[in-house]
């Protein structure tokens, strides 16, 4: 190639590189993977005399806290309609996250208005504000997180379970 010229002093190489189209997942979809997101908002509700309806938010990563606040009328033949709430702090874990896809488990403690009935007098009822536990989980495909759960008032011999679920999105 170079059979002419007895000696070479210098060579120069230039490269020149040009982006023609960004193909990274994240500028293909606009967006942020879903896996990163980890703010959730849910319509959340409850059974235990009635039905009972609120909102829940949580930040949920590897470890992460959700609060829920339920409000409606408490439901039974026997009394008058009587307002309820039911509000709890749950601690959250991460046990799955697979593309799309992950799964939280809370537990936590809540605290509501229950009514009760008098042992000696089954007529007589009252309202009182107790503790108890509340179990749950969160699997969340893509955006959208649905959340199951049970609370329960534990101390209290006549123990009773209440369903309570959630369905929202992350972002």
């Amino acid at each position: 190639m170079l059979k002419d010229v007895e000696e070479v002093n210098s060579v120069d190489f230039s490269v020149r590189a040009e982006l023609l189209t960004d193909v990274t997942p994240n500028a293909v979809n606009g967006k942020e993977k879903w896996e990163k997101k980890k703010i959730h908002l849910l319509i959340s509700g409850g059974e235990g005399a009635g039905i009972h309806y609120g909102i829940r938010a949580a930040y949920m990563g590897s470890w992460g806290v959700s609060v829920k606040y339920l409000v409606g009328k408490y439901d039974d033949y026997n009394i008058a309609q009587e307002s309820y709430f039911h509000r709890s702090i749950d601690v959250t874990k991460r046990v799955i996250s697979t593309r799309g896809f992950q799964a939280h488990l809370l537990a936590g403690i809540a605290n509501g208005k229950l009514h009760t009935e008098e042992v000696s007098n089954p007529w007589v009822s009252r309202f009182s504000y107790e503790v108890g536990t509340i179990i749950g989980m969160g699997p969340v495909v893509i955006s959208w997180a649905i959340t199951p759960g049970y609370k329960n008032h534990t101390y209290r011999l006549d123990a009773k379970v209440y369903t309570n679920w959630g369905i929202g999105i992350r972002f």
